[in-house]
């Protein structure tokens, strides 16, 4: 009979070769692994620490919208509690315009005397005509005054008046 040849097929050393090859692929691919890890590990905590400064953001924005709500509130309650204060002082000076005008002023001499602009001066007068007759007028004359007179003690000053119109224009 014809000899049978053993034949071999190298798998007692390919086997080898190949787990060893595996080992070094695997060891490879845990660093690799390990790499992420770290990565995720390190975003992880800067993540964290966008979400609490965010939180502290939206904190800060709320407290400051809280706070700005009060002061506005407080801001239009003061401007109620003086506008009928202001209104009354207006219609004070406009009935002093008016009187200089009496006194034989024009519009842009009482303009140039009291800093006041012409057309409010004007706008004043015609105001102050409208809303008070000529006998509530105190001191109110149809003959010039003498220019040495002093005004009345409660007379706003020219300059509080300049201050407080051009303020309102």
């Amino acid at each position: 009979m014809a000899e049978t040849k053993k034949r071999t097929t190298g798998r007692g050393r390919g086997a080898s070769a190949t787990k060893s090859t595996l080992e070094q692929l695997l060891a490879a691919r845990d660093e690799v692994d390990a790499d992420t890890v770290s990565l995720r590990e390190r975003e992880e905590a800067v993540l964290a620490a966008f979400a609490q400064a965010t939180v502290d953001r939206d904190a800060v924005i709320a407290t400051r919208d809280a706070e700005l709500a009060k002061l506005e509130k407080r801001a239009t309650t003061i401007r109620e509690q003086a506008e009928p204060k202001l209104a009354g002082i207006d219609e004070r000076v406009a009935v002093t315009l008016l009187q200089l005008t009496e006194l034989g002023r024009n519009a842009d001499q009482v303009a140039k005397m009291t800093g006041v602009p012409v057309k409010k001066v004007r706008s004043m007068i015609r105001d102050a005509r409208k809303a008070a007759p000529d006998e509530s007028r105190a001191g109110a004359g149809s003959k010039p005054m003498d220019s040495r007179a002093a005004a009345p003690a409660d007379a706003p000053s020219v300059a509080s008046v300049a201050k407080e119109t051009a303020a309102s224009s």
